[in-house]
């Protein structure tokens, strides 16, 4: 009987551990951050309820986005938590846009008496604001009485969907729905980390219906990366639920880029946490056959190289540079391996004989403007 109890002790143990330890759980990017009080909550244990400073935070539009998500992030997890941060915060906004609608129509019921006479209009026919019609004004638009206020507004009660009182509140505030939308499935990810369902239900919503990934628009390329990042880490997430450490969590590591196909990623904070995810993701790409590195967008942020001797390192370049050369240099400085590049796309290096350890590869344009050096750090563990 003793036996059978540490037994099980010992599975529900380890699999404890494997949960906590997961891409969503596991990458503290808040680190990253510069704003005090997200370093704070960071460094409180345990995970954090979502209170009334907090959802001012996340959807204050003088906030950064790269610092709503990294707050996220700190409020951190509980596999045991009693409480959901991403419920919390939609009936926050919910309760935040019926209160302002109640705000606006006594407003509308103090206004003056509607008059044409009162009104002024610009050339184009539109109304102008004015002292003397203020009132009438709520968000930037005109409303004659509060019956045509109520016309817009009177379906606010049925506001149930996350996406309809994510957009109702993001609209009457004017802020970005993409942002608010961003922060409210991270924090669904976050409370169901260990629920592959419920992960998958997340990640719908960055897929269409022919299980192409949804490009979604943002007024700023900060806004986008942002979204970007988190459905990378909700993406992993998913394949690591049922995949576990499996090559096909860091094959979707690798696919995140910046805003196309020939950049990356301008934010220093979005960079500075795929080196973090980085760091902790690598070990997936032990089952790799072939390690992929791509100089168009991962050099901007890391410029090493981790393969074991059974793999194939193939690096793409793309089209920073058609012709050139790629030498490969041991721990003495020493010359192991040069290739010409004449119009490939790519360099396959074999390392199979190659000793443990660590080695500097350079690239180089040698025929095309500008030559610019690509130095990279090979490591054979």
């Amino acid at each position: 009987m003793k036996r059978i109890i540490l037994l099980l002790l010992t599975v529900c143990f380890f699999s404890n551990n494997l949960m906590a330890d997961s891409p969503l759980t596991s990458i503290e990017f808040w680190k990253v951050s510069e704003d005090l009080y997200v370093l704070k909550i960071g460094k409180e244990p345990g995970k954090k309820k979502l209170d009334n400073v907090r959802f001012k935070f996340l959807t204050d539009s003088n906030t950064t986005i790269f610092d709503k998500i990294a707050l996220v992030n700190a409020m951190g997890w509980d596999s045991n938590s009693k409480f959901k941060n991403s419920e919390i915060f939609l009936n926050k906004l919910k309760k935040e846009h019926l209160n302002s609608i109640k705000k606006y129509r006594k407003q509308l019921l103090k206004a003056p008496p509607f008059s044409w006479d009162n009104l002024e209009f610009d050339d184009n026919g539109d109304i102008l604001r004015n002292d003397k019609n203020d009132k009438h004004f709520i968000q930037g638009i005109f409303y004659e009485s509060v019956d045509d206020f109520d016309k817009k507004y009177d379906a606010v009660e049925s506001l149930w969907t996350p996406e309809d009182i994510i957009r109702s509140h993001s609209d009457y505030k004017g802020f970005g729905v993409e942002d608010n939308y961003t922060v409210y499935l991270y924090l669904l990810a976050m409370d169901n980390y260990w629920d592959a369902s419920l992960v998958f239900d997340v990640l719908d919503n960055f897929i269409d219906d022919e299980g192409n990934v949804i490009s979604v628009t943002y007024n700023n390329s900060d806004s986008k990366e942002a979204f970007d990042f988190i459905k990378m880490l909700v993406s992993t997430q998913s394949l690591f639920l049922t995949k576990e450490i499996d090559c096909e969590v860091w094959e979707e590591f690798n696919k995140i880029r910046g805003r196309d196909y020939y950049s990356c990623m301008s934010n220093l904070s979005i960079r500075k946490s795929l080196l973090k995810s980085y760091d902790y993701l690598k070990i997936y790409s032990d089952n790799c056959e072939e390690v992929m590195y791509d100089i168009n967008t991962t050099y901007c942020f890391r410029n090493v190289i981790h393969a074991t001797q059974n793999q194939q390192v193939t690096i793409l370049h793309y089209p920073l540079f058609i012709y050139g050369e790629l030498t490969i240099y041991d721990q003495n400085d020493s010359e192991v391996f040069k290739f010409i590049i004449d119009g490939g796309d790519s360099v396959g290096l074999d390392i199979s004989n190659y000793p443990l350890g660590s080695y500097r590869i350079q690239m180089i344009n040698t025929q095309t403007e500008p030559k610019t050096p690509y130095n990279l750090d090979l490591i054979i563990y």
